[in-house]
């Protein structure tokens, strides 16, 4: 017996939104429940909490972590490592600080400074700088640093996240401004590493508006722009950096990750994201089983069930 949680509405797709990204983006305990039924696999929907099962699967994510958070250790206890997100994976995913632990033990992280007051974000602020709180989502509490006269003006750049008052944004992460046009986006799932890459935005009309060209708090995020996106190709892939994302996703014994990469530096990495689509016709990957890379037709059903089939293969459900 398989426990979905049934996901949270705060995660509801607006209607508006482009027709594959509302597909991409579809309830996750609507897609556990369509490939469960395909394999005639027993299962149960819960709110947060269920004891019954086999197997609990969750998108335990940013937006209700105060539901979560509650129950989490409890559900932990009792289905332990058959149960997704796992603890390592839930422990690091809502805190950036955990997640620099981890990167930077392979040597390919940005500078970075860790700051848990106002004033030890003076003291070590500098043009050119990002700052971001260790929790959050969805570059949510973030801004960057680009003219000297800003560094005057922190607290309203911090209030300016969406945050009541400056306190719930620390500790902080400064990190050095990486200028590359491209970020590269790359997930591994249980059996291939794939990726896009993401045109960046170079003009910004206020620190919070990076790494945006709108402000992004007014608008939903399925009605975003997409800024201009290409598949990944071979030569665009870094074997050692590859080999890296192997190494993180086999010590939290988790069975996918999006990976954030710019100039072959780690930025953050996450277990639950929204699905990429690499281009719509056939898409460039890294077969974790036979080591080499090879080209496979796109389907938009097919990746939107990429992060679920993986989790039920990890499992060996399926």
């Amino acid at each position: 017996m398989v426990i979905v949680h049934r996901d949270n509405q705060v995660y509801k797709v607006d209607q508006m939104a482009d027709t594959a990204v509302r597909k991409l983006s579809e309830f996750y305990s609507t897609k556990f429940k369509s490939i469960l039924e395909s394999f005639n696999i027993p299962y149960k929907f819960t709110d947060y909490e269920d004891y019954t099962g086999n197997y609990f699967v969750g998108r335990f994510a940013q937006a209700d972590v105060k539901y979560h958070s509650k129950v989490y250790n409890k559900l932990y206890n009792y289905y332990g490592e058959n149960m997704w997100p796992n603890k390592k994976t839930y422990d690091v995913y809502n805190n950036k600080i955990k997640e620099y632990d981890i990167i930077k033990k392979y040597d390919r992280v940005p500078n970075t400074i860790i700051c848990n007051t106002i004033e030890d974000l003076y003291k070590n602020i500098e043009v050119g700088t990002v700052v971001k709180s260790s929790h959050g989502a969805g570059s949510e509490q973030v801004f960057y640093i680009y003219k000297k006269e800003q560094i005057e003006n922190l607290e309203k750049y911090i209030l300016g996240c969406n945050l009541p008052n400056i306190k719930p944004f620390f500790p902080c992460i400064i990190t050095e401004y990486i200028d590359v046009d491209y970020e590269y986006k790359i997930i591994i799932t249980h059996d291939e590493i794939y990726g896009v890459k993401v045109r960046q935005f170079k003009d910004f009309e206020t620190p919070n508006m990076f790494p945006h060209n709108i402000d992004y708090e007014k608008v939903h995020w399925g009605l975003r722009d997409v800024p201009p996106t290409l598949p990944m190709e071979e030569k665009d892939y870094d074997l050692e950096l590859l080999n890296i994302i192997r190494d993180i996703k086999k010590e939290l014994n988790t069975p996918n990750l999006k990976f954030d990469i710019m100039g072959n530096k780690i930025i953050e990495f996450s277990y639950i994201y929204g699905e990429l689509l690499p281009l719509y016709s056939e898409y460039c990957y890294y077969d974790l089983i036979e080591e080499t890379f090879k080209y496979k037709k796109t389907s938009i059903r097919e990746f939107s069930n990429k992060q679920n089939y993986s989790v039920l293969k990890h499992f060996g459900i399926i």
